[in-house]
């Protein structure tokens, strides 16, 4: 197996051999709001896989909705959805969600992927926020 560099917090970018090893990542700090109903991209990762390579695709999102609203967040895979959250703030304050290793694994991708974090509001006439979105995909003996 030969080694490539580092990717992500220094893990190995294996190429060839059995290593699990970094293929892509990204992440998005910061609140952003939307009042839609329609979902609103947060984060973008693209990566080109291969047939027959195993793939591990990890994410992560934190959601805000105020009081006595909802707000609802997916992740995925080009346009087909793999995960989903419904977050239902009951009343009296606003308050923090995560979604936490939404997780997909798979060896029938091939070509061009685009791993998408969106986010919209479920229910209310109030802002709902995403505050941090990440997505980490390794690839898998």
């Amino acid at each position: 197996m030969g080694w490539g560099g580092t990717g992500y917090r220094g893990w190995p970018i294996a190429t060839g051999g059995s290593a699990i090893c970094y293929v892509a990542d990204g992440s998005s700090e910061g609140v952003s709001g939307t009042t839609s109903g329609t979902f609103v991209q947060k984060l973008l990762v693209s990566f080109t896989a291969v047939l027959g390579v195993r793939y591990h695709i990890h994410s992560y999102l934190e959601l805000e909705a105020p009081d006595d609203e909802d707000v609802e967040g997916e992740v995925t895979i080009n346009t087909v959805q793999y995960a989903f959250c419904h977050f239902k703030n009951y009343p009296y304050a606003t308050r923090w969600s995560q979604m936490n290793g939404a997780f997909y694994q798979s060896n029938a991708l091939s070509g061009n992927q685009d791993i998408r974090i969106n986010w919209r509001n479920g229910f209310g006439a109030g802002t709902k926020n995403i505050r941090r979105a990440r997505i980490l995909v390794t690839q898998c003996p």
